[in-house]
């Protein structure tokens, strides 16, 4: 579903203006912080002309290179896998948003502790999504800091 809808995209607008707008109404941009949105249209996005740099703009990542993201899961299930190998020496802070595009048992499955996961703490953040970088950086970004700020105590090593 992500790589037709990805296909079907619009990428190209008469100026990063008329980008910048479009953007605001259109899920997923629409979600996102206006502080991303405005650094997404400055910078993920390129003149059709080279030095036309007010004429119009397309994505810099061409829409077969992005929509290719949605259909290679194995190097996602193969990172999964690494978690129980790498938890027990290094603490792992999962955070998470709503079940929008990763549902709530897929998302239980990477924190199973009978698969032998066992991350340093889970976190569920209401309000965001998949996307919490581009929804909510701030947020995000305190998350991480009380994550790293927590003290473990070493194990004994008796």
């Amino acid at each position: 579903m992500l790589t037709k809808v990805t296909g079907a995209q619009i990428n190209q607008w008469d100026t990063r203006i008329a980008a910048y707008e479009w953007f605001s109404k259109k899920y997923p941009w629409n979600g996102w912080d206006d502080r991303v949105r405005r650094i997404f249209t400055n910078h993920g996005l390129r003149p059709v002309v080279a030095n036309n740099l007010s004429g119009p703009v397309t994505t810099k990542c061409e829409k077969r290179f992005e929509s290719s993201n949605y259909s290679d899961l194995e190097p996602t299930f193969q990172a999964t896998e690494q978690i129980e190998k790498v938890c027990k020496d290094i603490p792992i802070h999962m955070i998470f948003g709503k079940n929008d595009l990763v549902p709530r048992y897929s998302q239980d499955s990477i924190v199973d502790p009978t698969k032998g996961r066992h991350p340093a703490s889970v976190t569920r953040l209401d309000g965001v999504g998949h996307m919490i970088v581009q929804q909510n950086p701030k947020l995000l970004a305190e998350t991480i800091f009380q994550c790293l700020s927590r003290k473990k105590e070493p194990p004994s090593r008796l």
